[in-house]
This record gives C-alpha cells, structure tokens and sequence, in this order.
C-alpha cells in the first residue's frame, strides 16, 4: 500500500480548474505563458508540498527543487507539456528540515518560489 502512496505522490496530475491560490506572474497579460503559479501549499510544510501551475500555450516545462545553497535535489518535470492547469506533489520525505527553492521553467520563461519544510 505504502509502494503505491509513493508512486501518486510524485505523479503529475492534469487538472481542469486552476484553484483559487493561483496567482499572475507580473507580466502582460497578452504575454503570459504561466497564467496562473502557486508553487506551494500548505507552506511551510512537514514534507507534502504541492505545486501548482498553469500554462496558456504548449510548453517545454522543467520544474526542479534545490536546497539552499543551489544544490539541485530533484526535477519534477522535465518534459514538453501541454496548455492547461497542473499540479504536482513534492515529497520531502527524505529532505531535511530547512529552506529550498522550487524553480519552475516555462520555454524561456522563470519563475521561483521558497518552499519551507519543518
């Protein structure tokens, strides 16, 4: 059963509604890629964190976590997505307490956000 609950974990998941935490990136809104980021709740976190975007075009997405002092841990995504809402879950299981940094690429487009786990 535990083997399983793992597997969802790291599963991206296509959704139809993009949630009310959903926030703009601060850029025009006829030049937006990522309409909608909410790269983590509940934050701070115990080790679930969930991250959640959303893209207005088909796009080459990579979405990596690093510890802070810019050691990549893990990548998420790393694959051609596309246009629509998504969410993906980020075990911390085997992560310590601490800051990290959940960066999210779209095409040419970055964007980050700090993830704290307790």
């Amino acid at each position: 059963m535990i083997k399983y609950i793992l597997i969802l974990l790291v599963t991206l998941v296509f959704i139809t509604g993009c949630g009310e935490n959903a926030t703009s990136p601060d850029r025009n809104d006829s030049e937006q890629l990522i309409t909608h980021l909410s790269l983590d709740y509940p934050n701070p976190s115990s080790v679930v964190t969930t991250i959640s975007f959303a893209l207005a075009e088909d796009a080459w997405v990579k979405l990596e976590i690093f510890n802070i002092e810019g050691h990549r841990i893990s990548v998420l995504i790393d694959e051609e997505l596309q246009a629509g809402c998504y969410q993906v879950v980020w075990n911390g299981e085997n992560a310590s307490s601490g800051i990290y940094i959940a960066k999210l690429q779209a095409n040419e487009y970055k964007y980050s956000k700090k993830i704290t786990l307790f």
